[in-house]
């Protein structure tokens, strides 16, 4: 996958824009919050006092773009394809794998 981390991070926190918005009525822009790559506090600060599993995995799936471990599957280290990670940016096992998984 040859995609850089910054529209790795804008397709996760696309992701997590959507959801806050649906489910929390924050009233942060989208540009502002996507395109500006806010900084891992502003992200905190938005999702502060939210006990929510999705937020935790798309923050985590921020944390593993940062160490260069995202995009790439955890059983068997196959890269994941792009339509895959834009459907679902938490997404950490590739196809091939599901299919022994679940």
């Amino acid at each position: 996958m040859q995609v850089t981390k910054t529209a790795l991070k804008r397709i996760v926190l696309n992701r997590l824009y959507d959801h806050l918005r649906t489910h929390y009525s924050v009233s942060l822009s989208r540009a502002t919050f996507v395109n500006a790559e806010p900084e891992a506090h502003a992200v905190d600060a938005a999702t502060a006092f939210r006990s929510d599993i999705e937020i935790e995995e798309l923050q985590r799936a921020l944390d593993r773009i940062d160490e260069g471990a995202y995009g790439t599957c955890i059983h068997c280290n196959a890269e994941l394809p792009l339509e895959d990670i834009r459907k679902d940016p938490c997404k950490r096992i590739c196809r091939g794998c599901e299919k022994f998984v679940f």
